[in-house]
């Protein structure tokens, strides 16, 4: 992660998340994607920043696939790693993979920036 500010991005990372390390929830396991995609949602306390672990094992109930969001609550500081909380989000009634969604929230984004540069003088 990198805390920027009026004057720019650092050089450097401010911070590293991975599972297990740092004070973040869990262990890492090979092929559960943990940082699939993250999100800044507004919470009760203030700013969220939320992880996807697209195959996070996380709810053996559920009727459909499940996916794993570590949850981190923002402060003024930045990220308190202590506050992770896993939340599993059941997927109704959705064929596409969230590798899929991944791919095109991509292909969005560079389709957008052409259009951009197109419109522009």
């Amino acid at each position: 992660m990198l805390y920027g500010s009026f004057a720019g991005l650092p050089q450097s990372a401010d911070l590293t998340l991975a599972q297990g390390q740092g004070g973040v929830a869990d262990s890492g396991a090979v092929g559960d994607e943990f940082g699939t995609r993250f999100e800044v949602v507004s919470g009760a306390l203030g700013d969220e920043l939320r992880v996807l672990v697209a195959h996070e094992q996380c709810s053996s109930g559920a009727s459909s696939p499940t996916v794993g969001w570590h949850v981190f609550q923002g402060h003024s500081g930045g990220l308190d790693l202590t506050s992770d909380v896993l939340e599993c989000e059941e997927q109704i009634g959705t064929p596409m993979s969230t590798a899929r969604w991944g791919d095109l929230e991509q292909l969005a984004r560079v389709h957008a920036v052409r259009i951009s540069r197109e419109a522009s003088p």
